[in-house]
């Protein structure tokens, strides 16, 4: 398997391994707006991770920005990285 389909695959067993994640994450963005933020702002998701960028998606993040070629992958590859945000 390449590198990426390795990555991806660690992304997923990650989520299936967690399935408490989501809601985790969704309680912290209700605690957060209970101390009074506003919002949430993740900085670095990898473009090339469907999962985790599902994962994001599927708490109200939302992508706000991309950062060209800001993570360096092992094999030597560049790759972008999203800027992931939601209101509270």
């Amino acid at each position: 398997a390449s590198t990426r389909d390795e990555y991806r695959e660690a992304s997923r067993s990650l989520a299936e391994a967690h399935p408490w994640l989501p809601g985790a994450l969704v309680k912290g963005f209700a605690q957060a707006k209970a101390l009074g933020y506003r919002a949430m702002q993740f900085n670095l998701v990898i473009a090339t991770n469907a999962a985790a960028i599902h994962l994001w998606r599927s708490v109200g993040m939302a992508e706000v920005g991309r950062l060209k070629q800001a993570f360096r992958l092992p094999d030597g590859r560049y790759v972008d990285a999203l800027v992931m945000y939601r209101v509270l």
